[in-house]
């Protein structure tokens, strides 16, 4: 059976305003490990690896500095295959994670700010006829870009 062993959530976060209060949503990249389970003494076992994934994501920005996000991720289906004595089985794993976390964000700049969250996800994996399900905790670290920032010209308050 496949595990889930982690998932990295990474740069190419998209959100209408990174310094913001309110709520926003975005797209993400994610990926995550993958192990097929054969029989023991099978050979020439594929598939194991990593797969590159989207996420989508929304959430509310308290204020400048907290917030809270739910996302979901689908981890898709990649093929995999063994040989076990005489016989080639193929096969075919894919997962998917819903999280919900609190996040801390810290502005670098007018356009640029890191942030971290913590929280708990739900992951589901499925190989063949095999499932599993974990409840596990989720964390992330990541840069995200202000496509408006505070200051900028489209953000400018008109002049009287």
């Amino acid at each position: 059976m496949k595990k889930i062993i982690f998932s990295l959530i990474a740069g190419a976060t998209l959100m209408s305003a990174a310094h913001a209060e309110g709520p926003y949503v975005g797209a993400g990249i994610a990926t995550a490990q993958r192990n097929v389970t054969a029989p023991a003494g099978a050979t020439g076992v594929s598939g194991d690896g990593y797969k590159t994934s989207g996420k989508i994501f929304g959430g509310y920005e308290l204020d400048k500095t907290w917030g809270v996000e739910l996302g979901y991720t689908d981890f898709r289906s990649k093929g995999a295959s063994y040989t076990s004595g005489s016989t080639t089985t193929s096969t075919s794993t894919s997962g998917h994670s819903t999280y919900l976390a609190g996040k801390a964000t810290m502005p670098v700049n007018d356009q640029f700010s890191v942030y971290a969250k913590l929280g708990v996800a739900d992951n589901k994996a499925e190989q063949g006829a095999l499932s599993s399900s974990k409840t596990e905790a989720y964390g992330a670290l990541g840069v995200q870009y202000a496509r408006y920032a505070s200051g900028s010209p489209r953000s400018a308050s008109p002049a009287k």
